[in-house]
């Protein structure tokens, strides 16, 4: 499997809160769907992780891996 070592240019504009937000309507449509509950979960809690950190996502993003 190929990681990612870097975050495109235009992603790094982005704030953690506003990732969260699309995340969640991601969840909300999947959802509506009738998709499987557990793929629903998985992102409502990766959108609540975000929002749990203290530093842009991707500021973090390189040294994981």
């Amino acid at each position: 499997m190929q990681t990612i070592s870097r975050l495109p240019a235009a992603m790094t504009d982005l704030r953690n809160d506003q990732i969260a937000h699309d995340l969640e309507r991601i969840a909300e449509l999947l959802e509506d769907q009738g998709a499987n509950p557990y793929r629903v979960r998985a992102y409502r809690l990766a959108a609540a992780r975000l929002r749990g950190l203290d530093q842009p996502v991707y500021d973090i993003w390189p040294t994981r891996g």
